[in-house]
């Protein structure tokens, strides 16, 4: 798998998932249960050539991309930075998986063409 999980040292006791080379293949129950997303951020620096989603399901995996109906969706533009806070936070009570699409909603499968960074903040 390309993510990582790293305990932040917060009052919360967050973590982040961190994913460097995000692409249309789901990461599945990456927390391994669980999880309350607080934030997002998708790094598109790298990519000009086109925005991204990213696709979060609150299940223990993703049989099916092109299928998938997902919970949640972030957009973020070719070549910048999209950060989004949920102060409430997103419950996810089954399992964090996720995935990262060219094209909104179901059907999606499109891979992004350059690197696409994903930082979840979950606690």
């Amino acid at each position: 798998m390309a993510f990582s999980k790293q305990t932040l040292p917060t009052n919360i006791g967050s973590s982040v998932i961190v994913d460097e080379l995000a692409i249309s293949t789901a990461q599945a129950n990456v927390n391994g249960g669980a999880a309350t997303i607080y934030s997002v951020m998708i790094d598109l620096t790298e990519n000009t050539s086109e925005g991204v989603y990213l696709k979060c399901k609150n299940a223990t995996s993703i049989a099916s991309v092109a299928a998938c109906q997902p919970d949640h969706q972030f957009y973020c533009p070719a070549g910048s930075t999209m950060q989004y806070t949920i102060p409430g936070g997103l419950e996810m009570e089954t399992g964090l998986s996720y995935y990262v699409s060219q094209e909104a909603g179901v059907g999606g499968t499109t891979r992004p063409s350059g690197i696409a960074k994903i930082y979840i903040a979950i606690g």
